[in-house]
């Protein structure tokens, strides 16, 4: 968070980066788990996650009662799943599905609020998104393809997108 203030003005950047890789947890049936909960039934399916996002914010406080808040972010983030296959006891992988996730998306909020008699507040604004959010499935016979490697046969394709805008009026009566 940066942020740099004058007087009843504010400017503000925030950055927020996430990343995981893990198993994936369960992908077992109850009797599996009851005879032995620390199995591993699925022992190369994994699951990658990203998210991105930068956000700049400018408030400006009129008074004590009327404020003005814009914001603006962008980001990306992205899912990633690699479902294997197997076969035998202990289980090995014989092939994959990935599935691939990606998200990016653009937002623009501005609100005005009005705090007025005796903890009443209005609320007036707007708001704009815009996110581009592909989906993607391979299928091959590599069980521990990395979720990089698009070098599996297609097997989904929808590239999905979203536009939303909303005007909006909010009073809280107290």
């Amino acid at each position: 968070h940066l942020g740099y203030q004058l007087d009843a003005q504010e400017l503000s950047l925030d950055i927020h980066a996430y990343s995981l890789e893990s198993g994936l947890a369960g992908l077992m049936s109850g009797a599996q788990f009851l005879a032995n909960h620390n199995q591993t039934t699925t022992p190369d399916d994994r699951l990658w996650a990203d998210r991105y996002t930068t956000v700049l914010t400018y408030e400006n406080k009129f008074s004590d009662k009327d404020s003005y808040t814009q914001k603006i972010w962008s980001g990306y983030q992205d899912l990633w799943t690699r479902s294997d296959s197997y076969a035998g006891a202990p289980p090995v992988g014989t092939g994959a599905t990935l599935s691939g996730q990606r998200f990016n998306y653009t937002g623009l909020d501005g609100r005005w609020l009005d705090r007025w008699g005796t903890g009443n507040a209005l609320t007036v604004g707007y708001t704009l998104y815009a996110s581009r959010s592909p989906y993607n499935e391979w299928v091959t016979a590599n069980p521990t393809i990395d979720k990089d490697d698009e070098s599996g046969t297609p097997f989904y394709d929808d590239a999905r997108k979203t536009t939303y805008g909303a005007l909006f009026a909010e009073n809280v009566f107290r």
